[in-house]
C-alpha cells in the first residue's frame, strides 16, 4: 500500500483560520457576486442548510457594529503601535 505524502493535515493555525476564510468568502458573496451568484455556498453536513454570516459578538452573544468596538493597544504593542495610539488619543 502506497502512502499519500501528499495529504493535507490541517494543523490547529488552518483551523483558527477557518472562520476569517468564511467570513472573507461570506464577504465576496455580498459585495462582488451578488445574492444568489456564490461561486461556491457553504452548508451544515448535517441538515445540508446554509450556514449562518460570521458575525462578530460581543462575550454575551450580542452581533457588534464597528461603533461599538473599542481598540487598544494590547500586551503585545510595540514602541510603534503604543505611539500611533498614543497621537489617535491625543
Amino acid at each position: 500500500m502506497e502512502v499519500d505524502r501528499h495529504a493535507y493535515r490541517m494543523t490547529d493555525a488552518g483551523r483558527a483560520l477557518f472562520p476569517i476564510v468564511v467570513a472573507f468568502m461570506q464577504w465576496g458573496d455580498e459585495w462582488i457576486s451578488g445574492a444568489g451568484n456564490e461561486p461556491v455556498r457553504l452548508s451544515d453536513k448535517r441538515s445540508g442548510r446554509p450556514i449562518a454570516a460570521v458575525l462578530v459578538t460581543n462575550e454575551e452573544g450580542k452581533p457588534l457594529i464597528p461603533s461599538e468596538v473599542v481598540f487598544a493597544a494590547g500586551n503585545g504593542a510595540d514602541a510603534d503601535t503604543l505611539a500611533a495610539f498614543a497621537r489617535a488619543s491625543a
